[in-house]
């Protein structure tokens, strides 16, 4: 039996962007396949992408993408993703030579509904043209219209009939929605913005487009595809996520045990492997001193890499750090930036508190793998979580996690009270500042009263599998059935 032929599609893919975890998802998994099946991965062609770092070079194929009553060219390029043999093609156009991916502080792109029109048409022309795959797995709703436009313009005149295409949901809070009066856009008629197609509140809605017309759907964990089944969790698409659960296939996501791993960081002053708590302790003391904060090295330090929004759980950070900081029995080491509000918020608490807690806004891709290697414990208190990558970096460097118990965060970390034996961090399941700060001042007292057990847990972190020989094994599953059921 020949391997399966996967095209990937995605809107950013890691090294050659990195707006969030999607990017590193993608990239890790493909690397991950392609030992198992032949794979080839597309992205749109960014203007902030390095094309002589990364060998990226032109092709002959050049393809006329409809969009409303015009035609936009598509320049096709290709380069090869770092660390493997996967080749990857960049959808080259006007729309993709801006300074952002999708908008700017100020908002989307005014034209996002074009610019991802035109991608997920391009796509499918690459999978017709260069590819020729089997499957088309699609993530998010940047490229949720490429089983529609399968099924609604090249299946009917015998085009791509044995292609079938799976779907990722890495976040269903983003749904492409648009105003009808875009529809023109899409070159496919009135017929599809009917309530059981692409129509949502008067609106276009290109995610839930994909869900419809998909062969499969993912998620990004076990707990995810369970809780957009809710009110709370489905963002409006709650009700048609129940009705296609039969086509869900929940499968964790894994992190890319190469670029996290702390015997080989380029990153880290000192490598270290499980259980040497030597090089942990080094990485520790760098950290402290590099954040100014190793006046006093016995007492616990608290990481957290984060874009600072109320998805995250930073309102509950910002509401409960004052008074943990007064206490003054713990360090926190904060980098990331975001909303305006919670960014100033927390500026005030580190300048209150400057000997306690530090916030630096400026990412470094140094000092992010620093706090995931030198921190004692490492913070996600999120208000929603599809999966989180943050948790198991962490993880995989020996740095407990104290997380809520959400969507990948329940699934990925085993609390040390629930599970004395198994431990692996500390969660809370209220959304609170009351229920973080309880969890805090245990894992506090974890630190401060019971070393042995701490380190116990910091080493069954260090050995958790966390990468992505499993979930790559369980897409491949997806893939087969999908296409055994031709």
């Amino acid at each position: 039996m020949d391997p399966v032929k996967v095209l990937i599609a995605s809107s950013e893919i890691y090294p050659f962007t990195r707006a969030g975890a999607l990017s590193e998802t993608v990239g890790a998994l493909a690397k991950a396949l392609a030992g198992r099946c032949e794979v080839a991965m597309v992205m749109p062609f960014y203007a902030l992408i390095d094309s002589e770092r990364f060998g990226i070079e032109r092709t002959p194929h050049r393809f006329p993408i409809p969009v409303s009553d015009r035609e936009e060219p598509a320049e096709i390029w290709q380069g090869t993703l770092p660390g493997s043999e996967v080749p990857v093609y960049f959808v080259a156009s006007h729309y993709f030579e801006r300074d952002a991916l999708y908008g700017t502080a100020t908002g989307d792109y005014p034209d996002n509904s074009e610019r991802f029109v035109f991608f997920s048409r391009a796509v499918v022309e690459v999978a017709e043209n260069i590819v020729r795959p089997d499957i088309i797995h699609c993530n998010d709703w940047q490229t949720a219209l490429v089983p529609v436009y399968l099924k609604e313009a090249y299946m009917p005149y015998g085009r791509m009939t044995n292609v079938r295409t799976v779907l990722t949901i890495h976040n269903i809070a983003y749904q492409g929605k648009f105003w009808m009066y875009d529809l023109h856009i899409l070159n496919l008629g009135w017929g599809v913005f009917s309530p059981d197609k692409l129509e949502f509140y008067n609106h276009i809605n290109y995610l839930k487009g994909g869900i419809v017309y998909t062969d499969a759907l993912t998620t990004v964990s076990h707990r995810y595809a369970e809780e957009t089944r809710t009110a709370e969790f489905g963002h409006g698409l709650d009700g048609l996520m129940r009705q296609m659960a039969h086509k869900m296939t929940p499968v964790r996501n894994g992190i890319d045990a190469d670029h996290w791993d702390p015997e080989n960081d380029i990153h880290l002053p000192v490598r270290y492997a499980a259980p040497d708590a030597d090089g942990r302790s080094a990485c520790r003391k760098a950290l402290l001193a590099e954040f100014g904060l190793d006046r006093d090295t016995e007492l616990p330090l608290f990481g957290m890499v984060t874009h600072i929004n109320i998805d995250k759980g930073v309102d509950l950070l910002v509401r409960m750090l004052g008074e943990t900081a007064a206490r003054g029995d713990a360090f926190f080491a904060i980098l990331g930036d975001g909303e305006k509000l919670l960014t100033d918020a927390l500026r005030n608490l580190a300048e209150r508190f400057s000997d306690r807690i530090v916030l630096k806004t400026a990412y470094d891709e140094r000092l992010s793998h620093l706090i995931h290697a030198g921190s004692d414990f490492y913070l996600m208190p999120s208000r929603h979580e599809p999966c989180g990558l943050n948790q198991m970096y962490a993880m995989r460097y020996g740095t407990v996690p104290v997380v809520r118990a959400v969507g990948g965060l329940d699934e990925t970390v085993i609390d040390m009270d629930e599970h004395p034996a198994h431990g692996t961090g500390l969660k809370f399941r209220d959304y609170t500042p009351e229920a973080l700060q309880r969890r805090v001042a245990d894992a506090v007292a974890l630190f401060r009263d019971d070393r042995d057990r701490y380190r116990l847990m910091a080493r069954r972190c260090m050995t958790a599998d966390l990468g992505w020989r499993e979930p790559a094994g369980r897409y491949l599953a997806v893939y087969e059935r999908v296409l055994a059921e031709k």
